[in-house]
């Protein structure tokens, strides 16, 4: 016979938004449970994250996150959870637009690359490391604070790290 209750609960219970409640990882996998009444907490259940064998992209998740809550055949014990909901409490990041990609973290800084100029800005980090084997600058390069070097500097012309200024007693020559 056919139970047109249960086929509505089912229904109901395929997609909905929800926020999430609690969060930990398990074999590596982000799992998170969500609020799905007043006083109640679902299973934990996997958040879906960009991932495959090309690239990894963890953000991790958190308390209150609003995410679309997907279960397959209406089945409230097996689903996922879909996050990127912007919210009030989560807005969309300064300086977003249709042609800029905007990154922005809990502590300020911020990675804003605009495609109709070419333009990558960061901002607000307070250390950089980058570490590689080699790096090539090929541009103009201005450093507008203090450059301090651990090892040797040299050009086309040979290493100049044993070169030797005093800056308080140089006089530049200045063509008249």
């Amino acid at each position: 016979m056919f139970d047109l209750a249960d086929l509505k609960r089912k229904l109901k219970n395929i997609v909905y938004i929800a926020s999430i409640v609690s969060t930990h990882s398990s074999e590596g996998k982000a799992l998170a449970t969500v609020s799905v009444g007043e006083d109640e907490e679902s299973e934990f259940f996997p958040v879906l994250s960009f991932s495959s064998t090309f690239k990894k992209h963890w953000i991790p998740i958190r308390k209150d996150e609003q995410v679309i809550v997907l279960h397959p055949f209406g089945n409230a014990n097996k689903g996922y959870l879909i996050r990127g909901i912007f919210f009030k409490n989560s807005k969309e990041p300064a300086g977003a637009n249709d042609t800029t990609e905007v990154i922005a973290f809990e502590d300020g800084a911020v990675f804003k690359y605009d495609t109709s100029t070419s333009t990558l800005e960061v901002s607000g980090v307070k250390n950089t490391i980058l570490k590689s084997e080699n790096i090539t600058l090929d541009g103009e390069v201005t450093v507008t604070k203090n450059l301090d070097v651990k090892m040797k500097i040299s050009d086309e012309l040979g290493t100049v790290t044993d070169h030797k200024h005093d800056v308080q007693n140089h006089v530049l020559a200045v063509p008249r």
